[in-house]
């Protein structure tokens, strides 16, 4: 066994002896680690939370701006096939044999620690900015793991702009019961005289994000939801045009004297082109039309760096351009064979937006409109909402159950149980099948491909990370 090896096999073992602690102990990790030193190198950090679409934010940010010419570490979460994946340098995973030298230190670092043993996320966090300190790159983007308030990644002694992606209900143990509560977890990665990007819109969560950037006196870099165009235009991909409103010359109006958050009005500012909005055009690799959104709070974002650096940082439009046309991600409405889609939509609202974009799908794009869909879930997540969305769909012409194995995955007899209750308003009882698992499900699938079917896997990032490693190792020929 590697160094490597045996380091994955230790991790994996921590979520059996330990839990979750709060910032303020990763903090002092950090400080006993001698971590806070990464900051004497003075990156730019950007740090990103919500429900759907972290991810995809983080990695269109990150695409832009290694397009820029700038050194760019990326941690996020979760992996599909290795934890390496966490943890990016210019786009390039770490290697196993930094991994592991990481790993020595972070294991060193937790035997000082006994009772207070990091947890798996913390850990692989720890580990990260181990070799971030070493890798000393110009922007540092970190991607919250679940909420954002008490999320080990807020222990970072700096942020310089903080990114709010969608929110909906989801880790509602944990979280809150309300999209209210939820909101304010996630808003709790905003810093006191900091700077935040998010999504306007009249819901229920852009309230509490104003109360929370008013309340922390925050610059506020809004992205307006009529602003964002997008259409399937080509085989897999969306023409993508976005008009930013709020990029000027000075700095971004804060929030004082704001009496309510709802109503504060974004300026209009002279940009860089005059009195003229600033536009984007590109052509997003993605099926996904959810994706527009992360495409323009990736913009957004980075035409905030450039204020709040004061120009240090410059980004061309071209820079743009190219990054988000290159942006895309594994599993996120990837296409790995004619007609099999793999998507981790792994939640309610997740589910929704995914079954949105199949019903914009063009007749004959993939053989014929509908699609079946290989699904499982965590027996954590609303797995009986979500399958009566996909059951009551006219997207969807029928399901394959796949279990999952490990311990926060639903069991087959659950997962069959659940289906059938959703089956019996949806009137596509005879189309819902039970697998044995990936190796079978990916066989049924192989055969509806042949059949000129579109199938999409989804539910879970794991399941949809399972079935890419499984058919790039079976189908390597036609991957």
């Amino acid at each position: 066994m590697t160094a490597y090896e045996e380091a994955v096999q230790y991790i994996e073992t921590i979520p059996s002896f330990t839990r979750k602690h709060t910032v303020p102990v990763v903090r002092e990790y950090l400080r006993s680690a001698g971590l806070l030193s990464l900051w004497d190198n003075k990156p730019f950090v950007i740090h990103v939370a919500g429900t759907n679409g972290k991810g995809s934010t983080c990695n269109y940010i990150a695409q832009i701006l290694r397009e820029q010419g700038y050194h760019t570490g990326v941690f996020t979460s979760p992996h599909l096939i290795t934890p390496r994946e966490r943890m990016t340098f210019d786009g390039q995973m770490i290697s196993e044999a930094a991994f592991a030298a990481c790993f020595d230190k972070t294991r060193k670092l937790c035997e000082r620690w006994k009772q207070l043993h990091p947890s798996y996320f913390e850990f692989l966090f720890l580990l990260g900015l181990f070799w971030f300190q070493k890798m000393k790159p110009e922007f540092l983007i970190v991607e919250a793991g679940m909420g954002g308030l008490q999320d080990a990644t807020n222990a970072l002694p700096v942020t310089d702009l903080s990114v709010i992606t969608s929110i909906s209900e989801d880790h509602q143990q944990f979280l809150g019961r309300t999209i209210e509560e939820i909101a304010a977890q996630k808003a709790g990665i905003l810093r006191e005289g900091g700077a935040c990007v998010c999504a306007a819109g009249k819901t229920k969560t852009f309230p509490v994000i104003m109360k929370e950037a008013k309340r922390k006196n925050c610059a506020v870099f809004r992205v307006f939801p009529e602003d964002i165009q997008a259409r399937r235009d080509f085989p897999g991909g969306i023409d993508f045009s976005y008009t930013c409103r709020y990029h000027g010359n000075g700095q971004p109006e804060t929030l004082q004297n704001r009496k309510d958050p709802a109503e504060f009005i974004t300026p209009e500012i002279e940009n860089r082109n005059g009195n003229q909005p600033f536009e984007v055009r590109a052509k997003l690799r993605t099926g996904a039309l959810y994706q527009a959104q992360n495409a323009a709070l990736a913009v957004m974002a980075c035409l905030a760096v450039e204020e709040l650096s004061g120009g240090r940082f410059r980004i061309e439009p071209e820079s743009i351009t190219r990054g988000l046309s290159d942006g895309q991600l594994p599993c996120r409405m990837e296409q790995i064979l004619p007609g099999l889609t793999l998507d981790g939509a792994n939640n309610r609202d997740g589910i929704r937006q995914l079954l949105r974009s199949l019903s914009t799908a063009t007749e004959g794009e993939t053989g014929g409109p509908g699609s079946y869909l290989v699904f499982s879930a965590m027996k954590d997540k609303d797995y009986r909402g979500e399958l009566e969305d996909i059951l009551k769909s006219p997207a969807v012409k029928g399901v394959l159950l796949c279990p999952m194995e490990g311990g926060r995955a639903l069991p087959a007899g659950e997962l069959l149980t659940a289906a059938k209750e959703a089956a019996l308003e949806s009137g596509l009882p005879e189309q819902l099948r039970l697998t044995d698992g990936v190796e079978d499900a990916a066989a049924q699938v192989l055969r509806l491909l042949h059949e000129h079917e579109q199938v999409v896997v989804t539910g879970s990032l794991y399941l949809a990370g399972s079935f890419r490693k499984y058919i790039k190792e079976h189908y390597r020929d036609q991957f």
